[in-house]
This record gives structure tokens, sequence and C-alpha cells, in this order.
């Protein structure tokens, strides 16, 4: 399985272009680094998403199935917190209780920023057109393979601030089998 140079250079891309995006709506400096690209079970990874998450289901047209971006309750209270001009992310106890319609609409507007990162940072491997398809809380209720299916797992650290947050984004194994080479050989100009 080893290392994926390919994978590697469009995550950096990536975080490096969503730290200006969020750097910009939030108006504030953000640092964003990849932290962990894992090929694990689909069943594994969704025993890590805490409960209540926002995860969010993604399609890549022209790629078959779905892809999850899901980001941690504590950092989408932070990315309120900081939206609406707050000056500090204190902690929000989140259990028991579903996002709020404002809430839902600023993580819908930082999932779409994200996208949009996502798909010029992929530039270089495949020509990917990633569009929101819908958001649940609950990993329980979240499908996008089998539980045995292999998927790869990137964990993004978010720091804003004196906060830190995690965004997590999962990838089926398969959706990407046409794309392998390039993931394992990384890009060539």
């Amino acid at each position: 399985r080893g290392r994926m140079p390919g994978l590697e250079m469009a995550n950096d891309g990536f975080a490096r272009l969503f730290r200006g995006s969020m750097s910009s709506i939030l108006m504030k400096f953000i640092d964003i680094s990849i932290q962990t690209v894992e090929i694990i079970k689909f069943s594994d990874f969704i025993k890590t998403i805490p409960v209540p998450s926002s995860i969010n289901l993604f399609k890549m047209e022209p790629l078959k199935g779905l892809s999850l971006l899901v980001l941690e309750a504590p950092l989408v209270f932070a990315f309120i917190e900081f939206f609406f001009g707050g000056s500090t992310a204190k902690y929000v106890k989140s259990e028991g209780r579903a996002f709020t319609a404002i809430e839902q609409r600023v993580v819908q507007k930082i999932v779409k920023l994200a996208l949009k990162d996502l798909e010029t940072a992929w530039h270089g491997i495949a020509s990917i057109q990633p569009e929101y398809v819908s958001s649940e809380i609950n990993p329980q209720f979240v499908t996008i393979v089998t539980p045995a299916e292999i998927v790869i797992s990137i964990e993004v650290l978010i720091e804003i601030e004196d906060f830190t947050g995690k965004m997590f984004f999962c990838f089926p194994y398969s959706m990407l089998e046409p794309f392998k080479e390039k993931l394992y050989s990384g890009i060539h100009g």
C-alpha cells in the first residue's frame, strides 16, 4: 500500500487553498495541516467519528459513488463563533443537540468552499467536479460503502488562534481506483 505522493501533493495543495479561503471568510489567520492519511475499513473510519458531527456527503463527477467531509461539532461551533464576529471560540457542549438552521447554512457555505478548493487541488490527478449532496449528524446513518470496504481517510487539523479542531475526508478506495497510478506516482508536469 505504501505512500501516495500524488495524493500527498493534492492534500498539501488543498490545505494551502483552504487556509486562504477560510482566512478570508473569517478574517482570522488559520493554520490547516494534513495530519494522517490512512487506508482503513469503512467500519473503522465510522467508529472514529464523534457524535454529533457534521457529516457531509458529496459526489465527485465523473467518479462513481459518494465521499464524506466530516467536521467535528466543536469545530462547527468555532466556525460559527468566528463567522459572526466572535473573538474567541469557547467550548460548547454539543452532546444531545442538533445543529440549528443557521449553523447548517454556515456549514454548507464552508463545505462548498472546501469542495471548490478540493477540485482545484485535485486538478493534477483528475478533473473532478465535487458537488454537495446531503448532510447527517449521526455516523450510524451514513453508508457510502459496505462496512468491510476499504476507504482512504484524511485527517485535517484546523487551528484558529487558540482553538484546534479536526475535519476528515473519506474517499472509497474503489472510487479512486482509476487514478491509482497518479496517486502512487505523484503528479508529473
